[in-house]
């Protein structure tokens, strides 16, 4: 978390997190003195319990936390964000790991993608269907109405299980955020587990996102993203990025 908060500029940002549960991963943007809203539901019923007892314990109110479902989020705020974050959102991940766990393949053809996911040749993975938007309409939804010029789309993948590998998916996800406005920067994979990925967008003009770029340019690029994934805890193939925009 770090190593993004540092190559994107994060730091002192104005952040909305969607689906954060107990802020894990949100705590260093909170470390790094951004003003924070999160969203979740409480589906254990032990969220809102553990949130009044931090608040008992500080002295000044350090983020704003709505309890509901993602879809309300303009009954409570119509903020600007400098930045969305979604890690392993829920929704998007459930329907997209059905979407390919639709894509039925013959035994022979499920022995040929093995061997292809092991050799690192995506031509032989489960493609995904040009006719899925790799984003569902509540991820676009918040994007659009909370995410202002100038900001910047991050989206951690857990298990989607989409290959991002792909060309074909990385083409419809450029489009897709196109058409909301944001133009698609960065694609990083887990070499080891390609369906994980990091997407990092900018939602603005091509001239706009193109400065972005160049104040970022000299920052460390960074070598590994979110601590769900398995690998992350002593894979040496680590991160790749695939996709990186030339402006």
């Amino acid at each position: 978390m770090s190593q993004l908060i540092s190559k994107y500029n994060l730091s002192n940002s104005k952040m909305l997190s969607v689906g954060p549960k107990l802020g894990h991963e949100e705590y260093w943007f909170y470390k790094n003195d951004c003003n924070l809203t999160f969203i979740d539901m409480d589906e254990e019923k032990n969220l809102e319990s553990y949130l009044k007892q931090i608040n008992e314990k500080q002295s000044k109110k350090l983020l704003t936390y709505i309890i509901d479902d993602a879809n309300n989020l303009q009954s409570y705020t119509t903020e600007k964000f400098d930045a969305v974050y979604f890690s392993s959102f829920t929704p998007n991940e459930l329907r997209n790991w059905d979407v390919v766990s639709k894509r039925k393949l013959s035994f022979g053809k499920k022995i040929i993608n093995r061997i292809g996911h092991q050799l690192n040749i995506s031509s032989f993975n489960k493609k995904w269907p040009i006719d899925k938007e790799p984003f569902i309409p509540l991820t676009m939804k918040i994007i659009e109405n909370s995410l202002k010029k100038g900001g910047l789309l991050i989206y951690q993948s857990h298990a989607s299980g989409v290959d991002s590998r792909n060309p074909d998916y990385i083409n419809l996800m450029k489009h897709q955020l196109s058409e909301n406005g944001i133009i698609l920067l960065h694609v990083f994979l887990f070499v080891d587990f390609p369906a994980v990925h990091l997407v990092v967008g900018y939602k603005g003009t091509k001239e706009d996102a193109t400065r972005f770029l160049k104040t970022i340019k000299n920052n460390a690029e960074i070598s590994t993203f979110h601590g769900r994934a398995k690998n992350n805890l002593g894979s040496k193939k680590g991160i790749k990025k695939i996709f990186d925009a030339k402006l």
